[in-house]
């Protein structure tokens, strides 16, 4: 049977159609329902990360608008943690800094060919962040002016937060952030002070957030 042009044109772009997966298996036309119940859109796919953490844990889920991306790969600072089948994941902190983690969503073929990723940067509350324990001068102490605040160490904090007030008027003497668990610290002689420290989680260099202080420990210094 005789084919015009335009029939031909029309079969053509049918079949482009087919392979680009803007038709359904049975043919039906994008946005309508296949055989199978799986709802093809149009358009190029899309992938939406959420993350949030809870406690020590990161919670990842991710949809995409691809109706057979199921197959996903898990990465944390560029590592790959791991491969799956599906459209979420929890993972434990591996300490109380913020940490980038990546997503890519693969077609129903596996970890070939083309994906799509998405990242997003995710760190504790400062809720969650534990308060270390001051350890150097404690309540009562008599110290000399040249002294070197201390505080146990934290598994998984990298910067802690000195303070020291001045007892008398309750002004802030002194503040600093330090990537250990001392700090010397000049005062004047014969002085009332309270010192704290909290736990911090960080951003590459910067501060993300701040736990909560330790209590206040009063302390004077020598004459």
């Amino acid at each position: 049977m005789h084919t015009s042009k335009s029939q031909r044109i029309a079969q053509i772009f049918a079949l482009l159609a087919v392979m680009l997966g803007l038709l359904g298996p049975s043919g039906a036309s994008a946005g309508s329902t296949s055989s199978s119940a799986e709802s093809v859109r149009w358009g190029p796919p899309t992938l939406n990360l959420i993350g949030s953490a809870s406690g020590t844990r990161v919670n990842l889920t991710w949809t995409t608008s691809y109706f057979n991306q199921s197959y996903a790969e898990v990465f944390r600072d560029g590592a790959r943690l791991q491969r799956l089948t599906g459209f979420s994941t929890s993972l434990g902190m591996p300490d109380y800094n913020v940490h980038r983690y990546s997503v890519r969503s693969y077609q129903s073929g596996g970890m070939l060919g083309w994906y799509l990723e998405r990242s997003i940067n995710i760190g504790p509350a400062a809720a969650t962040l534990p308060t270390p324990r001051p350890v150097y001068p404690l309540n009562g102490d008599l110290a000399p002016r040249g002294l070197t605040l201390r505080t146990d160490p934290i598994a998984g904090v990298s910067r802690y937060r000195f303070e020291v007030w001045n007892a008398a008027n309750g002004q802030l003497v002194s503040r600093t952030d330090r990537p250990s668990t001392s700090w010397t610290v000049s005062l004047p002689a014969n002085g009332r002070f309270r010192w704290r420290v909290a736990a911090l989680s960080m951003n590459g260099n910067a501060v993300a957030a701040v736990g909560r202080f330790s209590d206040q420990i009063n302390f004077t210094t020598r004459r």
